[in-house]
């Protein structure tokens, strides 16, 4: 094996990305629940709006817990992989930013602006990783001399550089709309912010396919 470290890391960093997939899948959900309770509140159906509240209150819980279980796994698989490809060592800097800025931003009022600018930070940050990951493996199977995976790697960014953008300005666009005092408002900062977790979904998968891809690449 030429690079066994890379193997390596990326076999943990596919498993890290798929808990995180399910974390994006149950935030999306809790969207969903988030929105029919402000719409509940719309049409002054009391019970409706507390049963999507405390719903999707709950789910974005497990949200939570997924992500941090997601985020240790990725840390590890981007430190195993590093020695054989400096661009996991990005990938790794873009990550500890990334959670630094949450955590900073972290202290903010929940639902305040600074709260939704630390969560876009980080989303920004995630993406950058992404980027580094896909870097790696391209310049991986280029070494290996494997024009298949690595063209898949530069379809596979590009993708991911789309729908990330994409998602980030959903985030902000959401973020701003959910600081208004108006219901309607609120309403639609909710269906935003669930097509930017549909759009993150996507993402996952992107990234997914092509990381179960790169576990296979010969003489890696």
């Amino acid at each position: 094996m030429r690079f066994p470290n890379a193997l390596d890391g990326v076999k943990k960093i596919y498993k890290a990305e798929i808990i995180a997939l399910l974390s994006a899948i149950l935030a999306a959900v809790a969207a969903l629940l988030l929105l029919i309770g402000a719409g509940s509140a719309m049409a002054s159906a009391a019970g409706g709006a507390v049963a999507g509240l405390v719903g999707g209150g709950v789910l974005m819980i497990a949200v939570a817990v997924l992500a941090i279980i997601a985020f240790i796994m990725n840390i590890v698989g981007l430190n195993k992989a590093k020695p054989d490809e400096d661009n996991f060592k990005f990938a790794l800097y873009a990550v500890i930013v990334g959670i630094i800025a949450s955590l900073l931003l972290g202290f903010a009022k929940s639902g305040s602006f600074l709260s939704g600018l630390g969560d876009t930070l980080n989303q920004i940050c995630s993406f950058l990783c992404t980027w580094y990951v896909c870097t790696a493996l391209i310049n991986l199977a280029k070494s290996l001399e494997d024009a298949g995976m690595e063209q898949k790697g530069v379809n596979a960014r590009r993708l991911l550089l789309t729908t990330w953008c994409f998602t980030i300005v959903l985030n902000v666009l959401g973020t701003i709309l959910n600081n208004s005092s108006s219901i309607a408002l609120g309403v639609v900062s909710g269906i935003i912010l669930l097509a930017a977790a549909v759009v993150r979904i996507i993402a996952y998968i992107l990234y997914l396919k092509l990381l179960s891809n790169a576990r296979t690449m010969p003489e890696a």
